[in-house]
Protein backbone atom coordinates (compact mmCIF):
# COMPACT_ATOMS: atom_id res chain seq x y z
CA UNK A 1 0.00 0.00 0.00
CA UNK A 2 1.55 3.49 -0.99
CA UNK A 3 0.60 7.27 -0.79
CA UNK A 4 -0.86 9.16 -3.32
CA UNK A 5 0.36 12.58 -3.32
CA UNK A 6 -2.47 15.23 -5.18
CA UNK A 7 -1.49 15.85 -8.65
CA UNK A 8 0.91 18.71 -8.38
CA UNK A 9 0.09 20.07 -12.03
CA UNK A 10 -2.80 21.75 -10.81
CA UNK A 11 -0.70 24.76 -10.24
CA UNK A 12 1.65 24.61 -13.14
CA UNK A 13 1.52 27.16 -16.18
CA UNK A 14 0.26 25.64 -19.68
CA UNK A 15 3.21 25.60 -21.87
CA UNK A 16 3.79 25.07 -25.55
CA UNK A 17 3.92 22.09 -26.81
CA UNK A 18 6.21 21.57 -30.36
CA UNK A 19 5.06 19.54 -32.97
CA UNK A 20 6.41 16.22 -33.96
CA UNK A 21 5.10 14.28 -37.24
CA UNK A 22 6.21 10.82 -36.26
CA UNK A 23 4.67 8.40 -33.17
CA UNK A 24 6.19 9.42 -30.15
CA UNK A 25 7.92 6.14 -28.72
CA UNK A 26 9.88 5.22 -25.09
CA UNK A 27 13.52 6.63 -25.02
CA UNK A 28 16.14 6.21 -22.34
CA UNK A 29 17.65 3.76 -20.05
CA UNK A 30 15.39 1.67 -18.82
CA UNK A 31 15.76 -0.27 -14.90
CA UNK A 32 15.61 0.52 -11.30
CA UNK A 33 16.38 3.80 -9.88
CA UNK A 34 16.83 2.69 -6.05
CA UNK A 35 17.26 6.20 -5.06
CA UNK A 36 13.41 7.13 -5.99
CA UNK A 37 10.31 7.41 -3.97
CA UNK A 38 8.07 9.40 -6.10
CA UNK A 39 7.09 11.98 -3.30
CA UNK A 40 5.07 8.42 -1.35
CA UNK A 41 6.13 5.76 -0.05
CA UNK A 42 5.86 1.81 -1.51
CA UNK A 43 5.31 2.89 -4.95
CA UNK A 44 7.90 0.84 -7.00
CA UNK A 45 11.07 1.94 -8.82
CA UNK A 46 12.62 -1.23 -10.29
CA UNK A 47 11.49 -0.22 -13.87
CA UNK A 48 12.51 3.46 -14.45
CA UNK A 49 12.65 4.91 -17.95
CA UNK A 50 15.14 7.59 -17.20
CA UNK A 51 17.74 10.24 -18.67
CA UNK A 52 21.15 11.92 -16.94
CA UNK A 53 22.09 15.29 -18.78
CA UNK A 54 25.39 17.14 -17.88
CA UNK A 55 25.75 20.92 -18.56
CA UNK A 56 29.42 20.99 -18.48
CA UNK A 57 30.86 21.57 -14.95
CA UNK A 58 28.18 23.41 -14.26
CA UNK A 59 26.15 19.96 -12.96
CA UNK A 60 23.40 17.69 -14.03
CA UNK A 61 19.99 16.13 -13.74
CA UNK A 62 17.63 13.08 -13.85
CA UNK A 63 14.57 12.73 -15.85
CA UNK A 64 12.47 9.56 -14.83
CA UNK A 65 9.13 8.23 -15.44
CA UNK A 66 7.49 5.31 -14.44
CA UNK A 67 3.75 3.93 -14.12
CA UNK A 68 2.25 1.91 -11.22
CA UNK A 69 -1.55 0.75 -9.98
CA UNK A 70 -2.92 2.58 -8.31
CA UNK A 71 -2.92 1.42 -4.33
CA UNK A 72 -4.46 -2.03 -4.84
CA UNK A 73 -5.78 -1.86 -8.34
CA UNK A 74 -4.02 -4.62 -10.28
CA UNK A 75 -0.21 -4.53 -10.82
CA UNK A 76 1.38 -2.49 -14.12
CA UNK A 77 3.18 -4.87 -16.21
CA UNK A 78 5.62 -3.49 -18.97
CA UNK A 79 7.76 -4.83 -21.85
CA UNK A 80 11.34 -3.80 -20.14
CA UNK A 81 11.77 -0.81 -22.70
CA UNK A 82 9.53 1.62 -21.53
CA UNK A 83 6.26 0.88 -22.90
CA UNK A 84 4.02 -0.28 -19.35
CA UNK A 85 0.43 -2.41 -19.42
CA UNK A 86 -2.53 -1.67 -17.53
CA UNK A 87 -6.24 -2.44 -17.15
CA UNK A 88 -8.90 -0.23 -17.65
CA UNK A 89 -11.27 0.65 -15.18
CA UNK A 90 -12.39 3.46 -12.54
CA UNK A 91 -10.60 3.02 -9.58
CA UNK A 92 -13.21 2.67 -6.53
CA UNK A 93 -10.58 1.74 -3.65
CA UNK A 94 -10.23 1.75 -1.00
CA UNK A 95 -9.68 3.97 -0.59
CA UNK A 96 -12.10 5.95 -2.59
CA UNK A 97 -10.85 8.69 -4.85
CA UNK A 98 -11.30 11.95 -2.95
CA UNK A 99 -14.66 13.61 -3.53
CA UNK A 100 -16.23 10.70 -5.03
CA UNK A 101 -14.81 11.52 -8.62
CA UNK A 102 -15.34 8.97 -11.14
CA UNK A 103 -12.37 9.82 -13.35
CA UNK A 104 -9.68 7.87 -11.72
CA UNK A 105 -7.74 5.58 -13.41
CA UNK A 106 -6.36 2.07 -11.65
CA UNK A 107 -2.91 3.66 -12.63
CA UNK A 108 -0.91 6.39 -11.89
CA UNK A 109 2.12 7.98 -14.11
CA UNK A 110 5.03 8.83 -11.91
CA UNK A 111 7.63 11.88 -12.79
CA UNK A 112 11.01 12.82 -10.90
CA UNK A 113 13.39 15.67 -11.71
CA UNK A 114 16.69 15.16 -9.58
CA UNK A 115 18.49 18.84 -10.04
CA UNK A 116 22.61 18.33 -9.05
CA UNK A 117 24.45 21.30 -9.26
CA UNK A 118 23.56 24.29 -11.14
CA UNK A 119 23.13 23.04 -14.88
CA UNK A 120 20.74 25.93 -15.39
CA UNK A 121 17.55 24.29 -17.15
CA UNK A 122 13.90 24.42 -16.92
CA UNK A 123 12.10 21.22 -16.64
CA UNK A 124 8.46 20.60 -18.29
CA UNK A 125 6.23 17.36 -18.49
CA UNK A 126 4.27 16.63 -21.07
CA UNK A 127 1.38 14.04 -21.03
CA UNK A 128 -1.17 12.75 -24.43
CA UNK A 129 -4.61 12.58 -22.63
CA UNK A 130 -6.08 10.87 -26.18
CA UNK A 131 -6.40 7.36 -26.13
CA UNK A 132 -6.10 6.94 -29.76
CA UNK A 133 -2.64 4.80 -30.67
CA UNK A 134 0.29 6.54 -32.10
CA UNK A 135 -0.49 9.90 -31.26
CA UNK A 136 2.49 12.45 -32.14
CA UNK A 137 3.67 15.48 -29.93
CA UNK A 138 0.68 17.41 -31.26
CA UNK A 139 -1.41 15.68 -29.21
CA UNK A 140 0.66 16.22 -26.05
CA UNK A 141 -0.44 19.09 -23.35
CA UNK A 142 2.70 20.38 -21.52
CA UNK A 143 3.22 21.78 -18.06
CA UNK A 144 6.28 23.72 -16.63
CA UNK A 145 7.91 22.57 -13.65
CA UNK A 146 10.58 25.10 -12.51
CA UNK A 147 13.95 24.82 -12.55
CA UNK A 148 14.56 22.16 -9.61
CA UNK A 149 13.41 18.81 -7.54
CA UNK A 150 10.44 17.99 -8.42
CA UNK A 151 8.72 14.02 -8.28
CA UNK A 152 5.05 12.62 -8.10
CA UNK A 153 3.18 9.80 -8.29
CA UNK A 154 -0.43 10.75 -9.71
CA UNK A 155 -3.66 10.02 -11.28
CA UNK A 156 -5.32 11.73 -14.63
CA UNK A 157 -8.51 12.02 -11.86
CA UNK A 158 -6.48 15.07 -10.17
CA UNK A 159 -6.81 17.27 -13.25
CA UNK A 160 -9.46 16.10 -15.78
CA UNK A 161 -13.37 15.78 -15.73
CA UNK A 162 -14.78 12.45 -16.61
CA UNK A 163 -15.24 14.06 -20.08
CA UNK A 164 -11.83 15.15 -20.98
CA UNK A 165 -10.46 11.46 -19.16
CA UNK A 166 -12.42 8.00 -19.15
CA UNK A 167 -10.61 5.51 -17.16
CA UNK A 168 -12.89 2.97 -18.79
CA UNK A 169 -11.69 3.60 -22.25
CA UNK A 170 -8.62 0.97 -23.21
CA UNK A 171 -6.05 3.03 -25.50
CA UNK A 172 -2.47 4.33 -25.48
CA UNK A 173 -1.42 7.29 -23.40
CA UNK A 174 2.34 9.06 -23.20
CA UNK A 175 4.55 10.66 -21.03
CA UNK A 176 7.31 12.66 -21.81
CA UNK A 177 9.61 14.80 -19.62
CA UNK A 178 11.79 17.41 -21.02
CA UNK A 179 14.45 19.81 -20.19
CA UNK A 180 15.44 23.19 -21.84
CA UNK A 181 17.92 25.52 -22.10
CA UNK A 182 16.04 28.67 -23.13
CA UNK A 183 13.42 27.22 -25.59
CA UNK A 184 15.79 25.01 -26.73
CA UNK A 185 15.09 21.08 -25.22
CA UNK A 186 18.46 19.51 -24.17
CA UNK A 187 16.76 16.06 -24.01
CA UNK A 188 14.09 14.30 -22.58
CA UNK A 189 12.74 11.00 -21.42
CA UNK A 190 9.23 9.49 -22.42
CA UNK A 191 6.90 6.12 -21.47
CA UNK A 192 4.17 5.11 -23.03
CA UNK A 193 1.14 3.61 -20.86
CA UNK A 194 -1.05 0.98 -22.79
CA UNK A 195 -4.62 0.24 -20.99
CA UNK A 196 -6.42 -3.03 -22.18
CA UNK A 197 -10.19 -3.28 -21.78
CA UNK A 198 -11.54 -5.10 -18.77
CA UNK A 199 -13.35 -8.78 -20.36
CA UNK A 200 -17.08 -8.45 -20.55
CA UNK A 201 -18.85 -11.31 -18.00
CA UNK A 202 -20.30 -13.08 -20.97
CA UNK A 203 -16.68 -13.10 -22.56
CA UNK A 204 -15.13 -14.63 -19.97
CA UNK A 205 -18.20 -17.41 -19.71
CA UNK A 206 -17.41 -17.73 -23.65
CA UNK A 207 -13.58 -18.49 -23.00
CA UNK A 208 -14.11 -20.75 -20.03
CA UNK A 209 -16.65 -22.67 -22.34
CA UNK A 210 -13.91 -22.81 -25.34
CA UNK A 211 -11.15 -24.19 -22.75
CA UNK A 212 -13.89 -26.71 -21.09
CA UNK A 213 -14.42 -28.04 -24.72
CA UNK A 214 -10.57 -28.54 -25.80
CA UNK A 215 -10.46 -30.25 -22.35
CA UNK A 216 -13.10 -32.65 -23.67
CA UNK A 217 -11.33 -33.44 -27.07
CA UNK A 218 -8.33 -33.66 -25.67
CA UNK A 219 -9.91 -36.54 -23.69
CA UNK A 220 -11.54 -38.08 -26.34
CA UNK A 221 -8.50 -38.32 -28.67
CA UNK A 222 -7.19 -40.00 -25.11
CA UNK A 223 -9.39 -42.85 -24.63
Amino acid sequence: MYQIKKLSLLTLALAAASAFAAPVTPSGTFGPQTGITWGGSGIPNNAVMSTTLTNGTAGSVLLALSASQRYSNPLVTNDGAGTFYAVAGADVGPPAPPGGDNNFSRWNFNFHVDVTGTPAYTYKLFIDIDSAFGNDFSDYVGYALGSGDIQDSTNFGWSTTLAQFNPNVAGQYGFYLAAFDGVTEVGHTNILVEVAAVPEPASLALVGLALLGMVGVNRSKRG
